[in-house]
């Protein structure tokens, strides 16, 4: 096989995975979504829902993408006094520090974006 043809192949395999990737993104998005707007009744059962769901979109290479500033986030749920359930917020660094945005008590609405590259 000739070097170009290596080439081509490896290109049509990496649309391919692309394609296959975002097929993915927007399927577990679609689950996600009858979780926006609602919550658990308590602060330890919507902390294990965010949990499972960042475990599972870190498998995949997914980040939530926070609504205030648009980078790469994951959902956490911070306990609150005025909120027994605790509220939901997006974790994440702008400009090399932790930041968290957002504070709702209920799931957010959670488009999903790729997971930042880490830096060598």
């Amino acid at each position: 096989m000739a070097l170009h043809e290596q080439d081509s192949s490896l290109d049509r395999l990496e649309q391919e995975l692309n394609r296959l990737h975002r097929s993915i993104r927007l399927s577990i998005q679609g689950y996600l979504k009858p979780f926006e707007g609602t919550c658990y009744a308590t602060l330890k059962e919507n902390q294990l829902a965010a949990s499972t769901i960042h475990q599972l979109l870190d498998r995949y290479g997914l980040r939530i993408r926070c609504p205030e500033c648009g980078n790469p986030a994951i959902l956490r749920v911070s306990a609150r006094k005025n909120a027994n359930a605790g509220v939901f917020v997006f974790d994440h660094s702008v400009k090399g520090k932790r930041t968290f945005h957002g504070g709702r008590g209920v799931f957010p609405f959670m488009r999903l974006v790729e997971k930042p590259r880490r830096k060598p």
